[in-house]
């Protein structure tokens, strides 16, 4: 647990900034000293963008291309009262994130634990998923984590929105590009009907091994 500190002290917010590229929360702002009055001021006089209830961005950071501040934010809209994000960008939004097939949903799609809840609403439009992620089915991209290619694909297996044809796309493009491998399928720990699903998907797509699995 951070301690906080009294008086405002920039280079520890600078950590924060830093590790969500440019984005911080309220409550790494108090970690580093700045009181809520602080926090008034230092967006008030424009030196930080209000981004959504205790979510700010410091106007000096860089802008890159490609970046996402909606999955930032997002992100940060899920952390809990030590400023710890709970949330893993997924489904519809981890297909974009890693650049598999051409859908596109609607809204931030996010998976979060059972026990979350949030009486503030997001600045974007938030899509919940309720339940747990092993650690070897999140990336962590810096900024915010996003659920592998292969545990995105078996989630959207799941989803009654989304049409086959667009899971048998992102599928034929992960194997493409060595996103998702043969060993890394047949070894997964999947669940009888999740397992079926994906060997249907397999054969939509005339992959030569399906046999083996």
């Amino acid at each position: 647990m951070h301690e906080s500190i009294t008086q405002p002290d920039f280079p520890a917010l600078t950590k924060w900034i830093n590790r969500y590229n440019g984005f911080f929360t309220s409550k790494h702002a108090r970690m580093a000293g700045y009181s809520v009055q602080n926090q008034a001021y230092y967006v008030k006089a424009g030196h930080w963008e209000r981004y959504g209830r205790g979510i700010f961005r410091y106007k000096y950071y860089p802008h890159f291309a490609g970046e996402r501040p909606d999955l930032i934010v997002t992100t940060l809209w899920s952390a809990d009262r030590l400023g710890v994000p709970k949330g893993v960008i997924s489904h519809d939004t981890a297909l974009s994130v890693h650049k598999l097939s051409t859908w596109t949903g609607h809204g931030v799609h996010i998976t979060v634990p059972e026990h979350f809840r949030r009486r503030s609403q997001c600045k974007f439009k938030v899509r919940l998923h309720y339940g747990s992620l092993n650690d070897d089915d999140v990336e962590d991209l810096g900024a915010f984590r996003v659920t592998t290619p292969l545990r995105t694909i078996t989630d959207l297996l799941l989803s009654s929105h989304i049409e086959n044809i667009h899971i048998a796309d992102a599928m034929d493009d992960a194997l493409r590009k060595k996103l998702i491998t043969f060993n890394e399928i047949k070894e997964a720990r999947l669940e009888y009907p999740v397992k079926q699903l994906l060997i249907g998907i397999l054969r939509c797509i005339d992959y030569p091994r399906v046999h083996e699995i």
